[in-house]
């Protein structure tokens, strides 16, 4: 702050890799922040904040275990393959919103603070895939390539024997020559008679799945000290979101256009239902151009909340509750074939009102021990992610979507002297009536199971319960060795019967309206049910000290497929047989102990300080499961092991090596 009151921060930095951990990914992001401030009078101040971070990585996927085997690398991704000698990656993110805030704050009198500040955040998300039309499924994982598909024993070898290098990876060259050979003329182009283009139709392209968005907010909050004891805190917040979804050609592999119309349409018995704008049917699209869907989300939230403190010498106590309005609408912009009633325009807006109510009580036994209570109980609106059948094709809301409840507690205990420190916390909540939708490919996403569609499923009636205990212990051996202690233990648990309704892009209409998930008992997926860590720490009187952590992680569940746990599924099996315990028992992953090391030290150099650190995580390489997932995909006939589950690998030995200088 100089002494006409204005102060100003910046930075700008840049982080990337050619190549991460995992074959084919890589890494670019630059980070910027400016900071702006003006106080008037020594008490009042006007601040801009403008801040941003564009990135561009490319992405790993799950791992099968199969391949995981053949290929002897447990980081394997299907993503990459070679063009022209060199990686390509074919799932690519690239996000850059940055966010500008003006604020102003203003000290109305030595009781009484109002902050207010405004924002408007604006930009592009989204990541690159594989599309295709004719052929078979492009991905360097596809199950019906799998060398476990081949039954005879010995062929099955003879040719893992001799499968090449790049077998399980994008095959770049391919697609290019694919879509070289296939010349084609396309008749009465955007529903005009006569207009008729000729050239190399895509059978192959990068398509970019784009999730725009912009947001703006407004905040307020006025801090009042009432009397000695008594301090008001209230705001009122208003927020505004414009979302747009869309998918838009990234590249055509040497094509010279796509036709935009559905390759799971019925012509035959739908005519017109392959077109994914009816309002332009028959579109071809170039490089740059929006194709298969395109949608916008508007969501906005007015909020008002107040909260009431009181504070006397060993209590503290407060109450405090917010009310809130919101709503969220679809606007489509494409006509779909399938659904040309209600893909096309504005859908219904769905209004919701929320509360939220809040308690908590601190008593202080002395100056380094206390005792505290909390709780919270309110809704929240659905998300529009959740709101949806398949936002993508048609405005459909979910079935009975309505307000998730929630509520929740938790007990503090803690205890700190100059030596020794003590924290402990026992915490309760729960999530009822929440609903999660999502997309993917399969076979029995139709009414008939013999045929295949992309489709969305509807999960509702979903509750979640976290219940568990989590504490910490430091102790300060001399005064230069010290301990810490950190443990947690819970239980988190889905403790409901999901209701299940499922759709085909291609067929509308439930093929599933209301069908019972026997999910109740079921693990919240990939967080560990328990987790502990110890740590020893030197400090030198040289200015450095280092650290060395061993972490312990257990009990973790994959993510599951509700296709597995419904009754139809195993309608040719005996209740209670091997093979049903087999396929609906949720996976377990493997507990993990890793061991990490840290070491710091600085230099002071005149007014600067010059700092050195360094880092090696998982120093044994531990093999790590760090999540996955059961395929939606599943064979009653074949079992649980015909689709396998993918799996997430924690990083092995990894090092940092860091300088800095601080002002």
């Amino acid at each position: 702050m100089n002494k006409s009151g204005f102060a100003y921060t910046a930075s700008l930095s840049r982080r990337w890799a050619q190549e991460g951990y995992t074959p084919g990914s890589f890494y670019d992001a630059y980070s910027y922040f400016l900071g702006l401030e003006k106080q008037f009078g020594g008490a009042n101040s006007l601040h801009f904040t403008i801040m941003g971070s564009p990135s561009k990585r490319g992405k790993s996927g799950a791992t099968l275990p199969e391949i995981a085997e053949i290929t002897g690398d447990k980081y394997y991704n299907p993503y990459w393959g070679y063009q022209e000698g060199e990686k390509r990656n074919s799932r690519v993110g690239q996000s850059n919103q940055p966010i500008g805030i003006l604020g102003f704050d203003w000290n109305i009198s030595p009781k009484t603070t109002l902050k207010t500040a405004v924002s408007f955040q604006s930009g592009r998300n989204g990541g690159t895939a594989l599309q295709w039309v004719n052929g078979t499924n492009p991905a360097g994982d596809y199950h019906a390539d799998l060398p476990s598909r081949i039954e005879d024993e010995d062929q099955r070898a003879t040719f893992t024997a001799n499968l090449p290098d790049d077998y399980f990876q994008v095959q770049w060259s391919q697609f290019y020559a694919a879509n070289a050979g296939n010349i084609q003329t396309i008749e009465n182009v955007d529903g005009i008679e006569g207009n008729n283009v000729t050239g190399k139709r895509a059978n192959y392209l990068i398509e970019d799945r784009r999730y725009d968005a912009t947001e703006m907010t407004f905040n307020t909050t006025l801090n009042h000290d009432l009397t000695e004891h008594f301090t008001l805190n209230a705001g009122a917040n208003y927020r505004t979101y414009d979302g747009h979804s869309f998918t838009e050609v990234n590249d055509l592999l040497g094509a010279d256009f796509f036709l935009d119309i559905d390759r799971f349409a019925d012509t035959y018995t739908s005519p017109g239902s392959e077109q994914s704008d009816l309002n332009r049917p028959d579109r071809i699209v170039n490089e740059g151009d929006i194709f298969g869907y395109d949608y916008n989300s508007k969501l906005s939230k007015t909020a008002g909340w107040a909260q009431l403190q009181y504070r006397k010498g060993a209590i503290e106590l407060f109450a405090g509750g917010e009310l809130s309005s919101s709503s969220l609408q679809r606007i489509g912009n494409m006509k779909n074939g399938f659904y040309p009633e209600n893909s096309f325009g504005e859908s219904e807006k769905r209004t919701y009102s929320n509360y939220t109510g809040k308690l908590g009580a601190t008593y202080k036994f002395s100056g380094r021990q206390y005792f505290s209570a909390n709780g919270m109980i309110g809704t929240r609106a659905p998300y529009f992610r959740d709101a949806f059948v398949n936002p993508q094709v048609n405005d459909q809301f979910v079935p009975n979507l309505d307000n998730v409840d929630q509520k929740s507690a938790e007990l503090i205990y803690s205890y700190r002297s100059p030596g020794f420190s003590f924290k402990t916390t026992a915490y309760f909540a729960d999530i009822n009536n929440d609903t999660e939708v999502y997309f993917f490919f399969s076979e029995r996403a139709s009414a008939d199971d013999n045929n295949g569609s992309f489709g969305s499923f509807n999960n509702t009636n979903i509750d979640r319960r976290h219940v568990g205990i989590e504490s910490a212990v430091s102790y300060k051996i001399n005064s230069s060795f010290s301990t810490k202690v950190v443990a947690a233990l819970g239980q988190y648990i889905y403790d409901s019967r999901w209701v299940q309704y499922a759709q085909a892009e291609v067929q509308p209409g439930f093929f599933r309206d209301g069908i019972t998930v026997y999910s109740d008992g079921f693990y919240v997926e990939s967080s560990p049910q328990t987790a502990a860590s110890f740590e020893l720490k030197y400090d030198s009187p040289n200015f450095w000290f280092a650290t060395m952590s061993v972490n312990y992680i257990g009990n973790r569940y994959l993510d599951f497929s509700p296709d597995r746990r419904l009754d139809f599924t195993f309608s040719n099996l005996d209740n209670g047989s091997q093979e049903i315990i087999d396929a609906t028992r949720q996976t377990k992953v493997d507990d993990a102990i890793t061991v990490d090391l840290f070491a710091y030290k600085s230099y002071k150099i005149k007014d600067y300080f010059l700092i050195f650190t360094a880092s090696v995580s998982n120093l044994f390489s531990t093999d790590i499961t760090t999540g996955g997932y059961e395929q939606l995909r599943f064979s009653a006939e074949e079992g649980p092991d015909f689709f396998e589950n993918k799996l997430y690998q924690g990083y092995g030995r990894n090092y940092f090596l860091g300088v800095a200088i601080r002002m």
